[in-house]
């Protein structure tokens, strides 16, 4: 049976909601078993400390496929400093749909990427599934610096792969490092996936999420604005702060995930000359670029130029 039958006969089985659960699930911690002569089963194991992310999985899974409820396991490891590790795993009874799973991701007996599998499911739900089972977020000095997806499991062409299709479905560019992981460094880039998979986190996962805290303004300040050539300003304090004055509706249409979908796009890769524009910005127009800034992870210069482009696009640029 070809990979197009086979994801065809699991969507007959399965809910998308559920596939694109499991999709998540084989790109992170997940596997099936391979045993000669034996059928499948789906299992996964969490520290301890993810005892509630296990049980999560297991609750939104079991109407769907036989899984047995988590389990403790306690297990020798000289490398820990109390000598052991302790472990919540979970793991499936033989069915149909493992049976296609496993035919997807196990075709030679060995786990390896189905590409056109992936490329139907990786939504925002398996990608925060996959986040949630494999990847970290590095926090320094009220920062955001980095995401990692731990690929180190994979080939590299798979992983080429995997930054492909990440960049064909979110236009997130992400880069490897030398044990073959997914980076991203980028701000904005981290500030939107982050509100990708945010509402797919659960509770128990919250160190894989950052929003800082907004400093406020509660004077004037002299900073400098850099705009593009095409935007032509005489009067640039008064322009600008007009601008930013009339802009807060920006910041609704950037909850819709649409919107906020295409502003990144728009706004990630500006490579044109910009000219500087040194202001006396008030107060409330700086916090109001700073949660602009807090929503987008871009700097400020860039959001004032959105500013200009929304009050422009809508005809209220005077």
């Amino acid at each position: 049976m070809s990979e197009i039958d086979t994801i065809e006969m699991l969507n007959n089985i399965l809910p998308k909601n559920i596939i694109e659960m499991l999709t998540g699930k084989l790109l992170g911690d997940g596997n099936i078993t391979i045993e000669k002569g034996k059928r499948g089963r789906l299992r996964f194991t969490h520290a301890s400390s993810d005892k509630e992310w296990c049980k999560y999985c297991y609750d939104m899974l079991k109407e769907h496929l036989p899984f047995n409820a988590p389990k403790y396991r306690k297990l020798i490891d000289p490398r820990m400093k109390q000598g052991f590790t302790e472990c919540y795993y979970v793991q499936s009874k033989t069915a149909e749909s493992i049976d296609f799973l496993k035919a997807l991701w196990y075709p030679s007996g060995k786990k390896q990427l189905p590409k056109e599998f992936i490329r139907k499911n990786l939504s925002p739900l398996s990608l925060a599934w996959w986040y949630m089972d494999d990847g970290n977020l590095k926090v320094q000095n009220n920062n955001a610096t980095k995401v990692i997806l731990s690929t180190d499991s994979f080939s590299n062409n798979e992983v080429n792969f995997l930054q492909e299709v990440l960049f064909s479905s979110f236009q997130l560019t992400f880069k490897t490092d030398k044990q073959n992981r997914l980076l991203l460094y980028d701000k904005a880039s981290i500030f939107y996936f982050l509100s990708i998979v945010k509402p797919h986190l659960i509770p128990s996962m919250g160190r894989k999420y950052f929003q800082p805290i907004p400093a406020s303004q509660n004077k004037p300040q002299r900073t400098t604005i850099y705009l593009p050539h095409e935007i032509i300003l005489n009067k640039p304090t008064k322009q600008i702060n007009n601008v930013i004055t009339r802009s807060p509706p920006l910041l609704l249409k950037l909850d819709s995930d649409i919107y906020r979908k295409q502003f990144y796009v728009k706004y990630q890769n500006l490579i044109n000359a910009r000219r500087g524009y040194q202001i006396i910005i008030t107060s409330s127009n700086q916090n109001l670029l700073n949660t602009l800034q807090l929503k987008t992870g871009f700097e400020k210069s860039i959001c004032a130029q959105a500013c200009f482009d929304y009050i422009s696009e809508n005809g209220r640029l005077k």
